[in-house]
């Protein structure tokens, strides 16, 4: 069996060149799976920060949400407390305005009273005065009489022989009326004085009861005062309820949230895990290939001087044999 040496060196020829591409695609192969795991080694790093920085912002988010909901609790408490105090002022409020209106209605009562005392008081002392004047003259008449009767007795005895028993008996009669009428007159006086005094008192006690009722009413408007302010309060206080109770929901949403993101971030550190143990043995698997590639190409290389060495010589020995 007769060889061709020209085509067997085309044929070389043609291994030499597929030899030489396949180098090639080789050594693009290696630059493009180097550039990919750089770049999955840059994408893995960049991840592992920011799930590091997650994690970080997960824990803080953690933290200010326990200490939220821990002021949420105690600000709800304090509502609470709020709410039993502003509940205990409006119900002594209510006693007092209670209380306030009795006395007020007390001190009307007595003022009635009072008035009606002063009208008794002073109408006596109207009948003392009449009672003194009519005294007063009944005395000045009995005293007129009595200096009368005393100087008819005593003319009737500077007489001689005179008989003076009429005289004498009109006298004793004038000053037993003269006692009598001074009688009446120091009682005149005494019930005047009497009657003044109380007219005075009662004076003083319309005055007192005026002002006690002054004070009663400014009492009864300070309760009602009291009253709608404490209402207030505890329309305040349940209103804050309210809000508190809307953001412990608030606070519960979040420490939920904030366990699913804890969940999350666990959940990405284990996937982190897997991708850099994938990184590493991708980088592994690299580094094998890349050795491979290199005792490859090397034995690529010593493939292609033999052919070359072959050619040459199959050119040779063809070139020979067409001499």
């Amino acid at each position: 069996m007769n060889y061709d040496p020209g085509r067997l060196a085309f044929s070389l020829e043609d291994l030499q060149q597929e030899l030489t591409r396949w180098s090639l695609v080789v050594s693009e192969t290696l630059r493009s799976a180097s550039y990919a795991q750089r770049q999955g080694v840059d994408t893995a790093n960049q991840a592992q920060q920011y799930a590091a920085l997650a994690q970080d912002q997960a824990y803080n988010d953690s933290h200010q949400v326990d200490q939220t909901s821990q002021e949420v609790v105690s600000l709800v408490e304090q509502c609470t407390h709020a709410i039993h105090i502003a509940r205990q002022t409006m119900q002594q409020a209510r006693q007092l305005l209670f209380h306030a209106k009795a006395t007020y209605t007390q001190w009307q009562s007595e003022l009635s009273r009072a008035h009606a005392w002063l009208q008794r008081a002073e109408q006596r002392l109207e009948r003392a005065t009449a009672a003194l004047r009519k005294a007063e003259v009944e005395f000045t008449r009995a005293k007129n009489r009595f200096d009368s009767a005393k100087y008819a007795y005593e003319s009737c005895k500077r007489e001689k022989d005179q008989d003076c028993r009429m005289e004498r008996a009109a006298l004793e009669q004038a000053a037993g009326a003269l006692e009598i009428a001074r009688a009446v007159l120091v009682a005149a006086q005494t019930e005047f004085e009497a009657a003044t005094l109380e007219v005075t008192a009662a004076k003083a006690r319309v005055t007192c009861s005026q002002n006690a009722l002054f004070i009663a009413q400014a009492s009864v408007q300070s309760a009602q005062t009291a009253q709608e302010n404490a209402e207030q309060s505890v329309g305040a206080a349940e209103r804050s309820m309210e809000y508190a109770g809307a953001a412990q929901k608030l606070a519960q949403r979040a420490v939920n949230l904030s366990t699913q993101q804890m969940q999350i971030v666990d959940q990405m550190n284990r996937e982190m895990q897997v991708i850099m143990s994938l990184v590493n043995s991708s980088q592994a698997a690299l580094s094998s290939a890349s050795t491979t590639a290199d005792s490859a190409q090397r034995a690529c290389s010593d493939a292609r001087r033999e052919l070359n060495y072959r050619i040459q010589s199959l050119r040779d020995l063809n070139l020979l044999g067409s001499l």
